[in-house]
């Protein structure tokens, strides 16, 4: 994914009636490229965390408490398996082929 450009995140808030002032549009680029969002994604990211919060106008501090409240714990929430539970494939060659093979 490249680098969102202004023009994407205006058109993207512009659909919800949300104009972006230039503090506002570098902040969400920030945050697309910290949490790896496009436009469309941080936009509809907002509006979720906007509605449910009882419709807060974006500002700089509100992007921070939607930075600090919804994303950043999306993404610890996010599970990786274990480095120990991951399986491993056995590798054979010549001297243990045989144990591959169910004879």
């Amino acid at each position: 994914m490249g680098v969102v450009q202004d023009e994407e995140l205006q058109e993207e808030f512009d659909v919800f009636g949300i104009n972006l002032n230039e503090q506002l549009i570098d902040k969400l680029k920030e945050l697309c490229i910290t949490y790896n969002l496009d436009a469309d994604r941080v936009a509809d990211e907002w509006l979720a965390f906007s509605k449910a919060r009882k419709d807060i106008p974006i500002s700089l501090e509100n992007l921070d408490l939607f930075d600090r409240e919804k994303l950043a714990k999306k993404t610890q929430r996010t599970p990786q398996t274990p480095l120990n539970k991951r399986t491993q494939q056995k590798v054979y060659n010549i001297n243990n082929v045989s144990e591959g093979l169910n004879l």
